[in-house]
């Protein structure tokens, strides 16, 4: 079972760079998107601090790095789901060419992955990347979460259970504005990605997302066979039948 004091990650520390390496570029989404935790970003990137604070707070040194993490972070959220804060920031202007609203093209659906995929480069080794899957918002608000992290090196050869992250990387440069570099995605495809502890194996599912070696969506893996299953565990923020 999952226990509340033992069995616990912080958002922001899932983000702090490897000892040895340092943010060379990030992506991010979400549905919802709180403006004041977009401005703690550059804490935890760059600083290897965690998300929780006060924007009004953040020191001098710090304000460097708020300046440039648009050119080196980009999130997507849900357009119409930005949260603008009471207090009007200065340093929030800086942030403009790195959020990207997206629209589905269904309305009755909504962009709702809450995925970061980052790249990590060191003078010494090899770039490595993380894929940070979580249930939470980019935002303060505390309710549990659920999270799944793993971290990989870049190899020279392709990692077939890649390709999933590489179409979701594709269908995000379709939709916005703001282009993803070929070669953060041609690295992504040859990174061979740690099994966490406990885990036989994992997969990559951007449900909703096409295909384009299909030219099909990703389906729930779930819903999408007849298997027995023993045990499921499932978070969501809402459910139905």
């Amino acid at each position: 079972m999952l226990h509340p004091k033992h069995n616990r990650i912080d958002y922001g520390e899932q983000l702090i760079p490897p000892d040895g390496y340092e943010l060379a570029y990030a992506i991010g989404t979400t549905y919802s998107l709180d403006l004041e935790a977009l401005m703690m970003l550059p804490v935890a990137f760059f600083y290897s601090q965690k998300l929780d604070g006060n924007p009004e707070e953040l020191r001098y040194d710090m304000l460097d790095a708020i300046t440039k993490a648009a050119d080196k972070i980009t999130v997507y959220y849900q357009n119409g789901q930005l949260k603008v804060p009471h207090q009007y920031h200065h340093l929030m202007a800086y942030w403009e060419n790195g959020i990207q609203p997206v629209s589905m093209s269904n309305h009755i659906s909504s962009f709702h992955p809450k995925v970061w995929i980052i790249r990590y480069e060191s003078k010494e080794e090899p770039p490595k990347y993380r894929v940070l899957v979580t249930s939470r918002n980019l935002t303060f608000v505390r309710d549990w979460d659920m999270a799944f992290s793993t971290d990989g090196i870049v190899t020279d050869k392709e990692q077939p259970k890649n390709k999933p992250l590489v179409h979701f990387l594709q269908y995000l440069n379709s939709v916005g504005k703001k282009k993803i570099t070929a070669a953060f995605i041609n690295d992504l495809l040859k990174v061979k990605f740690d099994l966490p502890d406990k885990f036989d194996a994992f997969k990559f599912v951007p449900i909703g997302i096409s295909n384009p070696e299909t030219s099909k969506p990703y389906v729930n893996p779930m819903t999408a066979t007849k298997s027995i299953w023993d045990e499921i565990l499932i978070v969501s923020p809402f459910i139905d039948k």
